[in-house]
């Protein structure tokens, strides 16, 4: 394997890398333009200067190379580290590509392992061309279909199928957008950075719009409200429809990929072997519309529930009718119907009830402990949690598929209810846990664990019965019919 450079245009890649690790003291620097204070000139260009060193020191020992086998990659000045990912082990291939990346055809390849750090589990080629790019993910791809080193000219006529596709529209991509919530965590980001402009801007900007704000009437407060909100949802609508625009879902060669975005073009792939299992996910908007979200689970940072613009999302809207039928087209295993849920009996939404109440008394004798009258708002807490617990008892239910070798576990949490489909041999782990006060009246934890990202995923089934737990571990412990994966 001969070694070779990225693409040149990765040395600004680097240098905003570099910019982005030292934003504490660049914030300094222009707090300090800002402030007019006196510093010499000299420092502002040693200081440029050390950033765009930086970044050039990091492409010159920045290297790679491939084979049929693996990717190595060769990185670090005083520090030498050398990574060698055979492409066995590789859980998810994804390309990015930014806008102004595009004329000059280059693009980041990330890799993702199933590790279980995030260091150690992602792998990135900042800036390498399409056709290399490329020519990585076949290599990796003829390794999953054949699992042995013979080359490409040796691979069978499989790479000449024809791939199926899924085109999500506009339409029903403004359906997604607008029965989000996305609107909340910007809302949310908008009132930390009006929180944090005292400690960037000097009074001389904020004492009139601050004095502007303590003249406020309710009217004018209420055009303030209203204003934030639809600048929230405005905000929300674009981003998303930004970040999934043109979404398309292609199965080839079983390999599952979308490609997604609008400023930065993303190619997620993963084998369909890979998958850990497939998630469907209705908020309270989209139960109501009759609408659904399919999410992919995988081993690596490409599933990985803590990073949602990272999620393996397969398809980011679809009406509920169509989704066995939308699922089997594409992951085989799942039947093209879904059995009728076994849920739980109506008494059990009263113990959920109850763990929700007794959870919204905390906050509520906090509150009206130390704002005393005022703290009696608290008390919407109690329906609530009423609302809550009721929801959750009434959404939880499982089923085993009719081949014996699949499980259906459906969960509810604020108002959003996910249903896991998932094969027996990915189940890393079955536990049933019981309190000497649940084991008086018969009744069960049961928890799955399966990988999701770079650590684990626990779906609850709680309050099952004795029996039915019973039988769904041993179900479990049975012997997988691997001829029928």
């Amino acid at each position: 394997m001969k070694s070779e450079h990225l693409h040149p245009l990765s040395i600004v890649i680097f240098i905003g890398r570099v910019i982005k690790q030292l934003y504490i003291l660049l914030g300094l620097l222009v707090w300090d333009v800002i402030s007019k204070n006196n510093i010499s000139p000299w420092v502002y260009l040693g200081i440029v200067l050390l950033i765009i060193g930086w970044g050039i020191v990091r492409y010159i020992c920045f290297t790679f190379a491939f084979d049929e086998n693996g990717l190595t990659i060769n990185s670090g000045l005083f520090i030498r580290r050398h990574d060698h990912i055979p492409f066995g082990r590789i859980q998810t291939t994804q390309h990015k590509q930014w806008f102004f990346l595009r004329p000059f055809g280059i693009e980041s390849l990330l890799i993702q392992t199933a590790g279980h750090e995030d260091k150690e589990s992602q792998t990135e080629l900042p800036a390498v061309s399409i056709k290399i790019s490329n020519l990585i993910d076949q290599l990796y791809q003829n390794k999953e279909k054949t699992g042995s080193d013979l080359p490409i000219a040796n691979q069978s006529d499989q790479a000449n199928q024809i791939p199926d596709n899924y085109a999500t529209s506009t339409r029903d991509l403004s359906k997604y957008a607008l029965t989000s919530f996305t609107i909340f965590p910007i809302l949310g980001a908008l009132m930390t950075l009006y929180s944090q402009l005292n400690q960037f801007l000097p009074n001389r900007f904020l004492k009139p719009f601050e004095t502007a704000l303590d003249h406020l009437r309710l009217n004018d407060w209420l055009i303030v409200v209203t204003s934030l909100l639809l600048l929230g949802a405005i905000l929300s609508y674009l981003l998303i429809l930004q970040r999934y625009y043109h979404f398309v879902l292609i199965k080839k060669n079983n390999k599952l990929t979308t490609v997604r975005g609008l400023f930065q073009r993303q190619t997620l792939g993963s084998s369909l072997k890979k998958l850990q299992a497939v998630m469907i996910e209705q908020n309270i908007l989209r139960q109501w519309l009759h609408l659904a979200t399919i999410k992919a689970v995988v081993a690596s940072e490409a599933g990985s529930k803590n990073r949602d613009d990272n999620n393996f999302i397969i398809t980011p809207v679809i009406s509920e009718k169509v989704v066995p039928s939308h699922l089997h087209h594409f992951v085989n295993w799942i039947p093209d119907s879904f059995p009728k849920l076994d849920y739980l009996p109506k008494i059990c939404s009263w113990y959920f009830v109850r763990n929700a109440v007794c959870l919204s008394l905390i906050p509520i004798a906090l509150s009206i402990f130390f704002w005393h009258q005022w703290g009696l708002i608290s008390l919407l807490l109690l329906p609530i949690a009423v609302s809550l617990g009721i929801y959750k008892g009434q959404s939880t239910a499982l089923v085993l598929l009719a081949d014996n070798q699949s499980l259906v576990l459906q969960t509810g949490r604020l108002w959003t209810k996910q249903i896991t489909i998932l094969q027996r041999k990915n189940i890393q782990s079955l536990v049933c846990r019981q309190t000497i006060w649940m084991a008086g009246r018969n009744l069960t934890h049961l928890c799955v664990n399966i990988r999701q990202g770079d650590g684990n995923q626990e779906v609850q089934i709680r309050y099952l019965s004795d029996e039915k737990s019973l039988a769904i571990y041993r179900w479990y412990l049975q012997k997988t019919d691997f001829k029928n994966q």
